[in-house]
C-alpha cells in the first residue's frame, strides 16, 4: 500500500540524491511558498557572491605577501653581494608597493623570479 507522495532527484549517474515530500496547496500559499524560495535564493547567491569576493581578496593578498617575501630574499642576496642589483626593478617595486602601480614580472630579474618559483612551488613565473 503506497501512502507517501514524494518526488526524487537523480545525480548524472542516476542514484537518488534528493527526496523531498509532495503536498497539495491552494495558490495563497504557493505564492508564500515561492517568495520563500526566492528569498531563500537570493540569501545563498549573496553569500556565494560574498564568499567569493572574499576568496579574491585572500588570493590578491597571499600574492603580494609573497612578492614581498621573494624581495626580502632578493635583497638579501643584492646585499651580500651575490646578486647585482637593478635600479630598474627597485624602482618599480618601490612604485609598487608606495605608488600603488601595478608589479610587472616581465621587467623582474631572472633572479627574483626564480626565488619566486621556488617559493610558490610552481614553474609558471618562469619567463619563456
Amino acid at each position: 500500500m503506497k501512502d507517501k507522495l514524494i518526488a526524487l532527484a537523480y545525480d548524472e549517474l542516476g542514484n537518488c540524491k534528493e527526496i523531498l515530500k509532495v503536498k497539495n496547496v491552494d495558490d495563497q500559499e504557493f505564492k508564500k511558498l515561492v517568495s520563500e524560495k526566492n528569498a531563500h535564493r537570493e540569501k545563498a547567491l549573496q553569500l556565494e557572491q560574498s564568499k567569493e569576493k572574499e576568496l579574491l581578496e585572500l588570493k590578491n593578498t597571499c600574492s603580494t605577501n609573497t612578492y614581498l617575501l621573494a624581495k626580502s630574499i632578493y635583497d638579501n642576496f643584492v646585499d651580500r653581494g651575490l646578486l647585482d642589483d637593478s635600479q630598474e626593478f627597485q624602482q618599480m617595486f618601490y612604485d609598487f608597493i608606495f605608488g600603488d602601480k601595478t608589479f610587472e614580472l616581465d621587467k623582474c630579474p631572472q633572479e627574483y623570479l626564480t626565488i619566486l618559483e621556488k617559493i610558490r612551488g610552481l614553474s609558471l613565473w618562469r619567463k619563456h
